[in-house]
């Protein structure tokens, strides 16, 4: 049980840090093209050209993330959904939260599809506002975008057929509905990596949360070799997941070493303000060397034969 505690904690800890780490730099997405670009780093400033280009950058992407916001708290509510279910409790207990949630799904349901639309009606930006570069990467920010925000509304609405089923105590619609939901959670699990994928293309190798970011690539590679066991050696399998989140977090401190001797042609002011920024984005690097442990117990389990719906439920 102690042991259990421990993981428990640990798995809240990295998962906490994994979701500040995203809005940090995914779901503001505009703070990172606005981040201080190598000529800046050297003491040099931005071409006008340029500042112009990201301050349009800027203004295009801010509608979709407020509307990554909403979808950010929508997939809470999932989340708290699945841990319900997973509760253990009667029937009678669980449905007053279970309809309280459906509620909350209904009406994100349609904000979803409002936001897939909007994304699409709104495409990437024009060849003539922004360099060949921002427009590559407004491209993939717009179609990963509208690919998570159909994925999670699909989601919220089997979870509604789900609680009403359950609310109706119709057995057979709750298998029936059971493989689509886990088609379901495969597809978002995917749509969060690129959500993360998305951030991680606007960043350089001489950002540290370029690294960063690569270690939460990992944990969602690891997280569908554990609920959706395709492979044919888990246990391999997330071993090297392990290894991959210790080479993330061993190139993480090596670049944040490099920013931090880097500081000395700002100001005070600016050396203050990056320097805090660096000690917050140093705070998750032992949180993915957990989670490189983690991976390492769940490799474990899996070449002892772990039941996969048990681990999933344990590690997920």
């Amino acid at each position: 049980m102690g042991t259990q505690m421990v993981r428990s904690q640990r798995k809240t800890g990295f998962a906490a840090a994994a979701l500040a780490l995203i809005a940090a730099c995914a779901a503001p997405i505009a703070l990172v093209a606005a981040a201080p670009s190598a000529a800046a780093q050297s003491g040099a400033t931005n071409p006008p050209a340029l500042d112009r280009a990201l301050n349009r950058f800027e203004v295009w992407v801010a509608p979709l993330n407020a509307d990554m916001d909403t979808a950010g708290a929508l997939n809470e509510t999932f989340l708290g959904f699945i841990s319900v279910f997973q509760s253990g409790r009667t029937a009678s207990e669980m449905l007053p939260e279970l309809r309280a949630m459906r509620d909350v799904a209904r009406a994100g349901v349609t904000s979803l599809s409002r936001a897939s639309e909007s994304a699409r009606a709104r495409g990437p930006m024009r060849a003539g506002d922004a360099s060949p570069e921002i427009v590559e990467v407004s491209q993939t920010i717009q179609a990963n975008a509208v690919q998570y925000f159909d994925s999670m509304r699909d989601m919220l609405a089997i979870m509604i057929e789900m609680v009403d089923a359950f609310e109706a105590n119709d057995r057979a619609k709750l298998r029936a509905i059971a493989p689509r939901m886990m088609r379901s959670l495969s597809l978002l699990l995917e749509g969060q990596k690129l959500r993360i994928q998305s951030a991680q293309a606007m960043l350089t190798r001489d950002d540290s949360r370029y690294h960063s970011l690569g270690a939460m690539i990992v944990m969602y590679d690891a997280m569908r070799t554990i609920g959706f066991p395709g492979e044919t050696d888990r246990a391999t399998a997330l071993r090297g997941h392990a290894a991959r989140a210790r080479q993330w977090a061993a190139s993480a401190r090596s670049v944040l070493s490099s920013q931090r001797r880097s500081l000395g042609g700002y100001t005070q002011r600016e050396r203050t303000a990056m320097s805090a920024a660096l000690a917050m984005e140093a705070e998750t690097h032992p949180l993915i060397d957990q989670l490189a442990a983690i991976l390492d117990e769940a490799a474990e389990e899996a070449a002892r034969g772990g039941d996969p719906m048990a681990m999933n439920a344990q590690y997920n």
